[in-house]
């Protein structure tokens, strides 16, 4: 149908129109601020209503806000009948948008209007009615994640957003279910009561003061501390009821906080940070590569100008932030701490003198910075600017230059004209535009992280130290503020409380600030410094609440580098492990073979790590033309010019030929190229040494070296190669492509013309082939002949190689020695003086090295990693506890002395330089000095012995009696520690290698790591109250605190109120009970729990709990990110497959495809999920080189080319054909394998025999997925492709494709025909179950005989012969015979059904017969026959829930507390989860969630249940204490709330533990609980990091073509254009183009998709009125998806046609001009654009205008001829119907 015909079918069906302008698009500038704004008032709202329902319905100003709230939303109910929605795309139609919005949110906004409340006057006891208004937080929280969605928005400003709105409505839930439990709210007709008759929570702040705000105000306070798990303790639970609310107020914080804001903020930082790390990393790659391949630095710095964004004077840059970071500092110490009435001396005393002077000559130096920055060229996106007038400008355009002058302006002046009285307070407040250098330091880290050469993960670290500590100390400065602000320190403060009196310095108050601040931002909270006043509460609530959100940015900051970092090594590694799965799942494929592939995946991971590969994407490949070049010519040019046929070349052209030259890395011993193999390529040695091998393997006759090259044979005159080529060292080898070759030699007609020439030179071949025979046949052994040590493995009649003989210990070492060995002696005298000073050295060491790789060497290295740690821990106990154990002591001098033996041992391990094994002992022992010898000798030396100068070993007791000497002794013994060092080495080279697991190393790495860090903080917290004392000179041990120990501790320590606090007794205290006590204390600092029965006392104690409460915080940061970074990298696989997968839910959703086509296209997703992880097979292998690769297909597709008829493997194969001759006459099968019908004998005997030819035809072969049911081809389509099927079982239907004619298992192949010639399917064949094929191409098997032109030439003389045949039968055969070959017999088989089913009904059993009879019964068979699927999602979480109830009743049985049903419940629940999350059809979040939730609950339970154990057997001893609590659950109760307590970090302390066995289990739930929170964090913040990743990059997309086209100065019009299509193409499909959508799914699940989107529509038009359906499905196949937006253009008048175009949905403005007159006709879904062009291409002569959002399926004229060509019928109907 033509433009005319459309127009007027447009006619006819009243298509003309007028546009609707009532409804507005939701993507409109002014819907989103509404709708942000409908966010805020929708808080307000519900915030006033909780206000009414628990407080106060009464004030009259409420009521206003109230109902002008509902005015608004009121308006709003009016407003969403105009604003559109999207649903698969933007939705704008009016009448749809109304319908939508009535059958989704109109019941909820309506019923938030209704004034319920009225019904008071007639119920007045209904108080309640007005809580409807609360609904509104679902429309607030829709708004929200629709604003999430929108790529426009800035995603910071939503999250913010969406956490202050969670944090409020939690905040203040919470607080007033606290207050409810003591206070009644206010009615009209009910005054507020708070009750006081029993003990509860407002009699710990009352004071003696009823006041119900204050009580508001205080829940408020409590509420915050316990949702953000600061937890002083001066609020607490006091009643069974408080218990119970505070525990549900704890799990809402961890679910709100730790489930779901954290888990956003992790996910967004790391999604907008990945992009900038991914590209840090592959530059980090590049600069290895440039590094290795030996570039020239001029090169380098080239290369990595181009990458860097910014150039700057770093050192200078460098002093100037130190100089404005010491500013910032003082300002800001000066403001907060300087600044009140008994400070107004503090300039006359002279040290604000000094202060003031240090900040003027900073002062200074900005000014100089000013200066500088004028001075320096700046990069910008046209270049580098370094003219004066271009660098103001551009420093004005950025403000920098406005905030910097601003910032040094001289303000403080204006303090001289005030009264001497407040001098001081203004100058405070007048310098403060110094804080304007904060802008400063922001930008200093942002151009340090963008500075190319920086190690990211420092940098970054080093930003994330400078905001804690800036945090922190803001945080001091602005508690110490609310204490001290007028006054020194105002009455009732915390600092009034404290006793910070003015005697004190202001270092000291600025320390126990510090410490506050620290004890809050940890949420440590020991409770020994609170809040005394309400500004204080409010305080201590901003800082509980910014400071989680700061640390959280910090671990979220550290985890996107981490995540980043190791992304591609788990990709690369996933890869790897997925091919080890279909190595070792094939029954012929070799460990050895295996084994290879290993070792070369990783020499290829050491070169590229991940960021490309040989043949691949080039890992500069987005650097300029001419940069590429340079490198490659650095990197190449040199070995190409020295190839004999390019000698004379110019430089152009070895230019361009180094740009099509592939770099391949072969590891030692592995094969490059195989004897007989056929390949055009030309390998040239870049580095390295290989091999000649004999053609059986077993000798080498001849060496190829550096700058030589192989494969002239193959490369030239396309024959086989004549040897075999082994890697002897590592080597580089470039290989040069000779098609690729040709392709440039068009530019260079002379070297063109002399290759050809070469090419047709027979003597030349015949020469290199002359010469290899002679050098294989010579048989006197030569310079290079001897024996090979190789390695070989039969399959079937050929060999591959298996590996190399590996050369012995002594054997390596002395061809190393013989090397150094050949060196000769100097003749001059210096010469020879340094020659003797050498082997005067060598006489203190061994004559031979020590090889890395020596398992002895490798087993000592792992007893000294473990010796290291032994050594360190014991120093810890040494200095701490043990010091004065004689035991000890001898232990701690026989580990030194193999510390000894390790140093000279090291001397003589050797090491590689320059990728040369270094073995001289002397270089060994120099390059050891240099290393770790320094490190060595201070953790090794007993530095005790300089002790012996100050204190004497000796006493009346002899030797090492005295103790008091011995603690001194022990603390000088302290450097040994550092032999931890050796435990992070061993970590890091058990991680090195690619092919080891790297996660769970990771794992144990951190445990290993926590338990250090408990055990270290234990003895640094005991030895710092606890050090060496008076008694080292007076030598008295009478007086001890703790006798038994020889310890004398500080006075006012903790240790000094354990007595009371922990009942320990002084002067029986043990070891183990300190030490225990010790490790309580340690853990709950470093868990941030504090509970606060132990606290330090004295300032030193306070700074170093500081440091291990600050180091802890930052440690398990680094956990939960490394956590995080784990679960993200191991589920980017996944995630990338189920974006694809909700991709193409999309696409199908909007084009209305549904039924089983819709759940084939997504269960495909899964069944490659379960299949192959996701990587696709048919690419899965092509990282290998071709020796590798040919190896691998060889034995894999050995049963197709048996099925082709070539059998080269002795076992038959695993199925053979029992085809009938009717069966295969229906089937249209050729009667044998093509090769043995078509080739004679001889040829098949000598392709069976030739492994060149097996291996190529084997890497032709292209494996492939099915799942049962799919069809595979279906009959009339055009095929060129045959089929093996290597697992699994097909159908072959007949052609009504409702019955089967036959089943093909594994082992058996169907399509030949194919391989012969194109021909039409002749049935339709579908995969009766889940199939794995293998693909064999017409193209692919004629690029295999490329070099077998006879044997081609026979296989094509043979397709015509069959051709012929076949058309002589054609025309022999009766229309009755065509009939029912067309059919297939559909009306015998269905005869023969019917048959079946008859004797069925007479011979099959009773029930079978009953069935056929009576419904009921069937029904009942049925109901007898079910089985549950064990995957069923219902299924599995029924089974979850019940397993948990059941384990909750089980342990709260009194009877079986202990028993091991705990752990077999809890590992069930564990392995349903786990195998959940292996599933790709469930949401990957809500099964982590609910996981989550699970392990939580039953962690909570379990703790609880362990408590009232305690409780159980101590009774009144135990925990519980004097709280008058009797009943058994209400014990349980107060258990799960302290479980509570500690699990999230709160630690009220009010229940503590009381004796050992308590303390014990208080420390084990504690480190559990830290490390499963870690583990959850980790997990959800990944989960939810990938789900975004698809989103985000979309939005970087999009930010990326907004700044190109800004640069571009592109018409703002234009810009709205471009971004509008993205929009678009994002709601649609999100962001997936429809040809990158479909490129990984079967062509057949394509061509059923497509087809059913046209099938309708296309037979409609005259064109195709009369062509069959197989037409059509392979036309609507060829057909490309477009996808348009209103405004553009489909048809321009005038232009050329080339195609068809056939609208699928949407409206297009079709312009026509008749006469000069011109008409307009609105054409929607159906309509075609076109179709003559097909039959004859024309210019157009009218415009087609996208109305709407257009999709369109384009056919080209092109594709469409190419299809006529198979379907010459359909052709022919085609040009009568035009």
């Amino acid at each position: 149908m033509g433009i005319e015909d459309a127009m007027e079918e447009g006619k006819e069906q009243g298509m003309e129109k007028q546009k609707d302008f009532s409804v507005i698009s939701p993507k409109e500038a002014k819907v989103r601020k509404w709708n942000i704004s409908l966010t805020l008032l929708s808080l307000l709202s519900v915030s006033v209503s909780f206000f009414e329902l628990f407080f106060d319905s009464t004030i009259g100003v409420v009521h206003a806000i109230r109902y002008g709230l509902d005015v608004v939303f009121l308006i709003n109910i009016i407003s969403r009948f105009y604003i559109g929605y999207e649903y698969n795309g933007v939705v704008i139609n009016a009448q749809l948008v109304r319908r939508n919005y009535l059958k989704t949110w109109f019941l909820i906004d309506t019923l938030g209007v209704i004034p319920l409340e009225l019904f008071r006057f007639v119920y007045p006891e209904c108080h309640f009615l007005h809580f409807t208004r609360c609904f509104r937080v679902f429309r607030m929280f829709d708004t929200i994640s629709s604003l999430q969605k929108d790529p426009y928005m800035n995603k910071i400003h939503v999250f913010l957003l969406n956490a202050f709105t969670v944090v409020i409505i939690i905040l203040q839930l919470s607080a007033y279910l606290l207050l409810y439990l003591v206070c009644n709210p206010k009615y009209s007709d009910i005054s507020a009561n708070c009750t006081g008759g029993e003990e509860n929570w407002i009699h710990l702040e009352s004071k003696g003061k009823w006041c119900k705000s204050l009580f508001f105000k205080d829940a408020i306070y409590w509420s915050s501390m316990t949702l953000f798990s600061v937890g002083y303790g001066d609020l607490h639970a006091t009643t069974v009821n408080e218990a119970k609310v505070t525990s549900v107020i704890m799990l809402i914080g961890v679910f709100a906080i730790v489930g779901y804001i954290i888990p956003d903020m992790s996910s967004l930082i790391s999604n907008l940070d990945a992009s900038k790390v991914k590209f840090f990393l592959r530059m980090e790659s590049i600069r290895h590569h440039m590094k290795h391949m030996g570039l020239p630095e001029d090169v380098q710095t080239r290369l990595e100008i181009h990458y860097a964004d910014v150039l700057f004077a770093k050192k200078w840059d460098d002093f100037v932030f130190w100089c404005i970071t010491v500013s910032i500092f003082i300002h800001t110490w000066v403001l907060f701490f300087t600044n009140n009435e008994e400070t107004t001396g503090f300039f006359k005393d002279g040290s604000g003198g000094v202060i003031l002077s240090i900040c003027s000559v900073i002062d200074i130096i900005a000014g100089i910075d000013i200066i500088i920055c004028l001075r320096t060229e700046v990069a910008t996106t046209d270049g580098y600017m370094s003219d004066m007038a271009g660098i103001l400008k551009n420093y004005r355009a950025s403000w920098n230059l406005q905030y910097d002058v601003l910032a040094v302006l001289p303000l403080d002046i204006f303090s001289l004209v005030a009264p001497a009285k407040f001098q001081w307070q203004l100058l405070c407040y007048l310098r403060l535009n110094r804080l304007i250098w904060l802008r400063k330091v922001y930008l200093f880290f942002k151009k340090r992280e963008n500075y190319i050469k920086c190690n990211l993960l420092k940098q970054r670290a080093a930003k994330c130290m400078f905001l804690l500590i800036l945090f922190v100390h803001c945080c001091a400065g602005f508690m110490y503020i609310s204490g001290c602000g007028t006054n020194r320190c105002d009455q009732g403060s915390w600092a009034w409380n404290n006793g910070l009196e003015s005697k004190k310095s202001n270092f000291y108050h600025y320390t126990l600030s510090a410490y506050w601040a620290m004890s809050t931002l940890t949420t440590v909270g020991y409770g020994d410094i609170i809040p005394g006043n309400t500004s204080d509460k409010f305080t201590a609530v901003a800082i509980a609440i910014i400071g989680s959100f700061v640390l959280n940015f910090i671990i979220s900051h550290i985890y996107s580098t981490i995540s980043s970092s190791s992304g591609p090594r788990v990709k690369f590694q996933h890869r790897l492990s997925v091919m080890k799965l279909a190595m070792e799942s094939h029954r012929y494929l070799s460990a050895s073979l295996q084994k290879r592939v290993v070792n070369y995946m990783s020499l290829l991971w050491s070169k590229y790590h991940g960021q490309s590969y040989p043949g691949g994407p080039s890992l500069i490949r987005d650097v300029p033309k001419d940069i590429q070049k340079l490198v490659l010519m650095n990197q190449r040019g040199e070995l190409l010019s020295e190839i004999p046929f390019f000698e004379q070349a110019g430089l152009d052209f070895i230019l361009d030929l180094a740009t099509v030259s592939v770099m391949y890395f072969f590891p030692r011993g592995e094969i490059i190229q195989y004897r007989e193999a056929i390949s055009r390529e030309l390998f040239c040695i870049k580095r390295g040494t290989c091999q000649i091998l004999t053609d059986d393997l077993a000798n080498i006759v001849g060496m190829y070296g550096e700058k030589m090259c192989f494969g002239e044979a193959g490369f030239l005159f396309a024959k086989k190669a004549p040897v075999t080529v082994r890697a002897e060292t590592y080597c580089e080898i470039l290989v040069i492509d000779f098609d690729k070759m040709m392709t440039i030699l068009d530019k260079y007609p002379a070297i063109k013309g002399q290759m050809e020439e070469l090419c047709s030179d027979s003597k030349y071949y015949s020469d290199l082939d002359e010469d290899m025979m002679n050098l294989k046949r010579s048989k006197a052994p030569g310079r290079f002949f001897r024996k090979s040590k190789c390695y070989f493995e039969d399959f079937g009649y050929f060999q591959y190689y298996a590996g190399a003989q590996e050369e012995t210990f002594e054997e390596h070492l002395r061809r190393l020695n013989k090397k150094r060995e050949k060196c000769s002696q100097p003749t001059n005298i210096p010469g020879r003086l340094a020659f003797f000073f050498r082997r005067f050295l060598s006489l203190f060491l061994m004559r031979r090295a020590i090889l890395p790789s020596n398992a002895a060497y490798v087993c000592w290295e792992f007893f000294r990693t473990l010796l290291g740690v032994t050594v360190s821990v014991l120093g810890f106990l040494h200095f701490a506890f043990l010091h004065e154990k004689t035991e000890m002591w001898i232990t701690c001098y026989v580990l030194g002395l193999f510390c000894w033996v390790d140093m000279y041992i090291c001397l003589h391990v050797a090491f590689y330089k320059d990728g040369h094994l270094q073995v001289d002992t002397l270089e060994t022992a120099k390059n050891y000095a240099k290393t770790s010898f320094l490190l060595d000798f201070i953790s090794c030396f007993p530095w005790e012995v300089f002790g012996w100068l100050v204190v004497s070993p000796f006493n009346s007791t002899g030797f090492y009696g005295n103790t008091v000497a011995l603690h001194l002794y022990a603390l000088m013994r302290a450097p040994h520690v550092l032999q931890l060092y050796r435990l992070s080495q061993a970590f890091s080279y058990w991680q090195s290698g690619i092919a080891t697991e790297k996660a769970r190393i990771t794992l144990f790495k951190f445990l290993i790591y926590f338990v250090l860090l408990l055990h270290i903080s234990s003895c640094v917290i005991f030895a710092s109250v606890c050090p060496p004392g008076d008694h080292i000179h007076t030598g008295n041990e009478s007086n001890y605190m703790l006798p038994a120990m020889k310890h004398n501790c500080s006075k006012y320590s903790w240790v000094s109120h354990l007595e009371m606090h922990k009942k320990i007794d002084f002067e029986t205290a043990t070891f183990l009970q300190m030490y225990i006590v010790t490790l309580y204390f340690a853990t709950a600092t470093v868990c941030g729990v504090g509970y606060g029965d132990i606290f330090p006392h004295i300032p030193l104690m306070r700074t170093v709990v500081s440091f291990i409460m600050v180091s802890s915080a930052l440690w398990g940061g680094f956990v939960a990110s490394n956590m995080q970074a784990m679960f993200a990298n191991a589920d980017a696989p996944r995630v990338e497959l189920t974006e694809k997968k909700e991709s193409m839910k999309a696409f199908l959703k909007s084009h209305r495809i549904t039924g089983r086509l819709y759940d084939t296209a997504l269960n495909f997703y899964d069944f490659k999920w379960i299949k192959a992880k996701g990587t696709d097979p048919d690419t899965l292998f092509e990282q290998l080189p071709s020796s590798i690769q040919g190896d691998i297909a060889m034995i894999f597709y050995a049963d197709i080319a048996h099925a082709v008829g070539l059998n080269i493997k002795a076992d038959p194969p695993l199925e053979t054909e029992t085809l009938t001759p009717l069966e295969r006459r229906l089937l249209s099968k050729i009667n044998g394998p093509i090769f043995q019908r078509a080739v004679s004998k001889e040829c098949v005997h000598q392709l069976e025999m030739d492994p060149g030819y097996i291996r190529l035809l084997a890497t032709q072969i292209r494996p492939c997925l099915y799942m049962a049911n799919d069809y595979i081809c279906q009959k009339d389509d055009v095929g060129s492709e045959m089929y093996f099927i290597q697992k699994g079982e097909v159908e072959v239907l007949s052609s009504c494709e409702n019955s089967v004619v036959t089943r093909f298992k594994a082992g058996q192949y169907f399509g030949e025909q194919s391989l012969l010639f194109e021909h039409l399917r002749a049935a339709t064949i579908r995969a009766a179950t889940d199939c794995n094929l293998y693909i064999l191409s017409k193209k692919n098997l004629h690029r295999t005989l490329n070099n077998y032109p006879d044997v081609l030439e026979q296989i094509k003389r043979a397709a015509q012969r069959i051709r012929e045949q076949e058309q002589v039968d054609q025309a022999q055969t009766s229309d009755a015979d065509k009939l029912f070959k067309e059919n297939k017999g559909c009306e015998h088989l269905r005869h023969l059904s019917n048959l079946q089913g008859l004797l069925v009904i007479l011979f099959a059993p009773l029930d079978v017969r009953w069935k056929n009879y009576s419904g009921l019964l069937e029904r009942l068979v049925k109901l007898y026959n079910f089985t549950i699927n064990p995957e069923n999602v219902l299924y599995q979480y029924t089974s979850c829930l019940l397993i948990t109830l059941s384990f909750w009743a089980i342990i709260y049985m009194e009877v079986v507390y202990l028993t091991p049903v705990i752990f077999i419940f809890s590992m069930v629940i564990l392995s349903l989860m786990y195998k959940e999350e292996q599933n790709l059809t469930t949401n990957l979040l809500h099964i982590r969630v609910i996981k989550f939730l699970v392990q939580f609950i039953n962690f909570i339970h379990l703790g609880a249940v362990f408590w009232t154990c305690f409780w159980l057997v101590n009774g009144r001893d135990s925990w519980i204490g004097e709280r008058d609590v009797e009943d058994f659950a209400d014990v349980y109760i107060y258990s799960v709330y302290w479980a509570l307590n500690t699990y999230t970090t709160t630690g009220f302390g009010d229940i503590t533990a009381t004796n050992m066995q308590e303390i014990l289990f208080s420390i084990l739930i504690m480190v559990l609980s830290k490390m499963h929170l870690c583990y959850s964090m980790g997990m959800l913040s990944a989960t939810k990091a990938n789900k975004g990743v698809l989103q985000m990059a979309c939005e970087e997309k999009l930010q990326a073509i907004q700044k190109y086209m800004l640069d571009e100065n592109i018409a703002m019009p234009l810009q709205n254009h471009v971004m509008h299509f993205y929009n678009h193409q994002w709601t649609r499909t999100r962001g997936v183009d429809s040809e990158a959508l479909f490129k990984d799914i079967p062509h057949t699940i394509k061509s059923q998709i497509f087809s059913r989107m046209c099938i309708t529509m296309l037979p409609k038009q005259k064109l195709f009125s009369h062509v069959s359906e197989a037409f059509i499905r392979n036309m609507a196949t060829k057909m490309l998806m477009k996808s348009y937006i209103a405004g553009d253009y489909i048809i321009r008048r005038g232009d050329m046609g080339t195609g068809m175009h056939l609208i699928l949905s949407g409206t297009v403005k079709l312009c026509s001009s008749n006469a000069g007159q011109e008409s307009e006709v609105y054409l929607t879904t159906g309509a075609v654009l076109g179709s003559q062009q097909l039959i004859q291409q024309q210019r157009w002569g009218d415009m087609a205008i996208v109305d709407d959002y257009v999709d369109i399926l384009f056919l080209s004229k092109e594709v469409f001829d190419q299809l006529g060509h198979h379907y010459p019928e359909d052709m022919r109907k085609c040009r009568q119907g035009y």
